[in-house]
């Protein structure tokens, strides 16, 4: 995701909300935050003996947790790792 003001938590910053080029003091969102928790998370775990499980974890290594963050098998991986 493109660090721009638009989507910085830094709300006493003076150009919060604006869209301008990204700054050095951006502070990532909490939704950016979790993106790339569970993205990092699921590229060091393994498979495990639950179907639903490894499709999740399949889905978000192929694709992204941004497109298929609706599914169900993605919402159970994301479960059962505490994410």
């Amino acid at each position: 995701m493109m660090k721009s003001c638009a989507t910085c938590r830094w709300a006493s910053c003076r150009n919060y909300g604006k869209d301008l080029d990204p700054c050095m003091n951006y502070i990532t969102s909490l939704e950016e935050e979790r993106r790339i928790r569970i993205e990092e998370f699921a590229d060091k775990d393994t498979k495990s003996c639950d179907g639903d499980y490894n499709i999740g974890l399949r889905r978000i290594r192929k694709v992204g947790y941004n497109e298929c963050k609706g599914e169900k098998e993605v919402k159970y991986y994301c479960l059962c790792n505490n994410l």
